[in-house]
């Protein structure tokens, strides 16, 4: 029997096979952005760039205000105050207030007003003039009796300032003539040498020339003024009431009139009737 010395064979040790791991999503890690010199020397170009700008607007800006100032200082401009219905001092006070001179315009003779009071003033209230602009002031004055110059055949400018220097009011008509030049006076009521007072209106009837047409003026004397207007109107005139001062009365009867009956004048014009103050 033979020995068997050989050793038994040993079966290979199997090590246990490793579990497959977990698959793993990774990440990757994000690169850092590269930077951009080039932008943050733009952004530091604007910023100094915006400054600038500020600066630069801030700068015109005060040139606008110290250029605004300048032009205000050469084109000042004051506003006329409202003086009418005051006294001359009173008015001549609030005017020198404004930056304004002031000079009396004329006189004008009337019971509508008291004395030395402001009727009138121009410029007007209100409105907006260089400073040291003149305000020239219409003054009342207390009417007083006085006698109607004589202007006839005068030019009506010339007439006009001859009334205006008595103090009276005149009031142009026109007429046509054959005999009186174009522009001359050819009537006036009240008429020269009559009494009258400070402020009342005196007619003129201005000669326009020679004419054939028109309507010839009625005679209306001795009738009421209803009566007057209602002839006058028949012939195409107007029936006008003349202030003739104190005894103008509309319920009198009429004691003057102008242009003289038979006179002729163009359609339409007036024809102013003096009444007396008696009443019916």
């Amino acid at each position: 029997m033979s020995d068997d010395t050989s050793e038994p064979e040993l079966e290979p040790k199997l090590e246990p096979e490793a579990e497959p791991e977990p698959d793993v999503e990774l990440t990757p890690k994000p690169e850092s952005e590269p930077k951009d010199h080039g932008a943050v020397y733009s952004a530091a170009r604007f910023g100094c760039g915006g400054i600038l700008l500020v600066l630069m607007a801030a700068a015109t800006g005060m040139a606008l205000v110290s250029g605004l100032g300048t032009w205000v200082a050469r084109h000042k401009v004051s506003t006329v105050p409202s003086v009418t219905g005051l006294r001359v001092p009173s008015a001549t006070a609030r005017i020198l207030a404004a930056d304004l001179t002031t000079a009396p315009m004329g006189a004008f003779a009337t019971a509508d007003f008291e004395p030395d009071v402001a009727m009138r003033q121009d410029p007007p209230s209100a409105t907006h003039v260089p400073p040291g602009t003149r305000v020239d002031l219409l003054v009342a004055v207390a009417p007083t009796p006085t006698v109607v110059p004589d202007v006839s055949m005068d030019t009506d400018v010339a007439a006009a300032s001859v009334l205006e220097y008595a103090l009276l009011r005149p009031v142009v008509y026109q007429q046509l003539s054959d005999s009186v030049p174009f522009g001359r006076v050819v009537a006036q009521m009240p008429r020269a040498g009559q009494r009258a007072t400070t402020g009342q209106q005196v007619a003129l009837f201005v000669s326009m020339g020679r004419g054939t047409g028109g309507a010839v003026v009625p005679s209306v004397l001795g009738k009421s003024l209803s009566e007057a207007a209602t002839d006058v109107a028949s012939v195409y005139l107007v029936a006008l009431l003349f202030d003739a001062g104190p005894g103008t009365s509309l319920s009198g009867k009429v004691t003057d009139q102008l242009p003289a009956p038979g006179t002729r004048v163009p359609i339409g014009s007036g024809v102013p009737l003096i009444t007396s103050s008696v009443v019916n």
